[in-house]
């Protein structure tokens, strides 16, 4: 029987073969037809290897050109009733599975391909509901073939309770190439989610690159939440808040862009990129009329600067302020430096004094600025003298 279903086997190849454009190989319509006529009788077979081969045989025949359509409508009722009592009779998930593979290709690369999905679609939208991951599986690949779009929302739609990985990630794979928004919901069920979930991560970056401000407003609303925020990394955060960015600014979407900015300096400054956020804040503020924003902003400025050493910055941002008024223990940039000396490590604080002391306010009247510059000069003075003799009693 096996000697029988190899030489069954290389009768239809042949027959495929002769079909291509570019095959040396010659076999005739009656050839075809008696092929046709023996892989009926395998595929009726109960032997599930005897049954593949003539689905497989059917498949290859009907892929090409020069048969009537009532006898290529026959053949694919054929293949279809074959699944039906295969699945009746408990089902023989390999035979199955090959079985909706024949058909799927049929419906992707056929000259028959109409009269394919006209017969298969049923089958295929059947069978992806069906217990066996493997039949989900070639079922869907199944409807993919036929319409890419309903394939997507069928997969959309089960999910969260689709148990098969390769069903899974097929989906997310689908969307990465025709999804929109609507997909964002479902694709973001698998965020946090191991390597499955940065591939729908990835997906979803693309969607929103393509997509309207509106929707990343929309999903910056969700992602700050906690649930969502608990499965994002500060990465991923910052790679949408980016993207959001660009299309709010592309959209002249004034509460987005600051929206985005505000989170991005956010972040950064919690990761300890303060030179990224500092360039988000310094946009802020000159994005901004309102006077009070302008100074909190400004005052944000500076104590990042400070975090990163940026010992010229703070002296250029205060000097400026400077030009404008004096500045008491009550100012904020007063307050802040405080803080900042009191746990600044001594090299940079040094050089942040330094800075400080070099500005030149001579041509106006600044007692309370160069109090605090007097204080903090002498503080660091007797500090660095304590170090000394503390180095001299220990040797």
């Amino acid at each position: 029987p096996q000697v029988r279903v190899e030489l069954f086997g290389a009768l239809g190849q042949a027959c495929y073969y002769s079909y291509l454009t570019d095959s040396q190989t010659e076999v005739s319509a009656e050839v075809r037809d008696s092929a046709l006529g023996w892989a009926e009788q395998f595929l009726d077979e109960d032997d599930s290897r005897t049954a593949r081969k003539g689905a497989d045989v059917i498949r290859k025949l009907l892929e090409h050109n020069g048969l009537e359509d009532d006898v290529v409508a026959r053949y694919m009722e054929m293949l279809a009733k074959r699944y039906e009592r295969a699945s009746a009779s408990g089902g023989d998930n390999l035979l199955r599975s090959e079985l909706l593979s024949a058909m799927s290709r049929l419906c992707r690369q056929s000259v028959y391909k109409t009269k394919a999905e006209e017969i298969f679609h049923p089958v295929f939208t059947d069978a992806r509901s069906d217990e066996a991951g493997s039949v989900r599986e070639a079922a869907i690949e199944g409807l993919i073939s036929i319409d890419r779009q309903e394939a997507l929302a069928l997969l959309g739609e089960g999910f969260v309770n689709e148990s098969r990985e390769s069903i899974r990630l097929r989906a997310i794979e689908l969307a990465g190439e025709i999804g929109n928004g609507e997909d964002i919901q479902w694709l973001s069920t698998a965020v946090g989610g191991g390597s499955e979930g940065d591939r729908a991560w990835q997906v979803m970056l693309g969607i929103f690159r393509q997509s309207s401000s509106e929707l990343a407003q929309k999903w910056l609303d969700r992602f700050i939440e906690a649930d969502y925020r608990s499965r994002l990394s500060d990465e991923q955060m910052i790679d949408f808040l980016d993207i959001a960015q660009r299309r709010a600014v592309s959209a002249e979407d004034d509460s987005l862009i600051m929206r985005t900015r505000e989170k991005l300096s956010e972040l950064y400054a919690e990761k300890g990129e303060y030179d990224k956020a500092v360039e988000h804040v310094v946009l802020l503020r000159e994005a901004t009329d309102d006077e009070q924003k302008k100074t909190a902003l400004l005052n944000q400025q500076i104590e990042l600067n400070l975090r990163a050493g940026n010992a010229e910055a703070v002296k250029n941002l205060i000097a400026n302020q400077l030009l404008e008024n004096d500045l008491g223990g009550n100012d904020k940039i007063i307050q802040i430096l405080e803080g900042y000396f009191d746990d600044a490590e001594s090299e940079q604080a040094m050089q942040v004094l330094a800075a400080l002391e070099n500005i030149d306010i001579s041509d106006y009247d600044r007692p309370e600025w160069d109090e605090h510059i007097d204080r903090w000069s002498a503080i660091w003075a007797d500090s660095q003298t304590g170090d000394e003799q503390t180095s001299e009693n220990s040797g």
